[in-house]
């Protein structure tokens, strides 16, 4: 598994990477002063933030987790068209992708 971020402060602890690495994740940061190289994880944490997190509180952490994950595997994932992805949903992106693949 790979973890891309951005040079902020918490990418950068000794704990996180740490942390990261006693589970097998290995880490790539973007150029320092290029926001461009992590544009699209940027934009997905925008739309989490404005269509779920603003709108609701958690209590527990097991609470906001499993809101999340059935938000992106019910709705983001499969349903949410995206405008790089061709106005359509990541999973329909992917299998167009796959089944490309497999004529070439």
């Amino acid at each position: 598994m790979l973890l891309h971020s951005d040079r902020g402060a918490i990418n950068g602890e000794k704990q996180f990477i740490q942390r990261l690495a006693d589970r097998g994740v290995k880490r790539s940061m973007s150029r320092k002063a290029d926001p461009w190289d992590n544009a699209v994880i940027e934009s997905f944490f925008s739309t989490l933030h404005f269509e779920l997190l603003s709108r609701q509180r958690f209590e527990r952490f097991e609470d906001a987790r499993s809101v999340i994950s059935e938000w992106i595997d019910g709705f983001y994932n499969p349903q949410r068209r995206h405008s790089n992805n061709g106005n359509t949903s990541p999973i329909k992106y992917e299998l167009r992708w796959q089944m490309r693949q497999e004529l070439i």
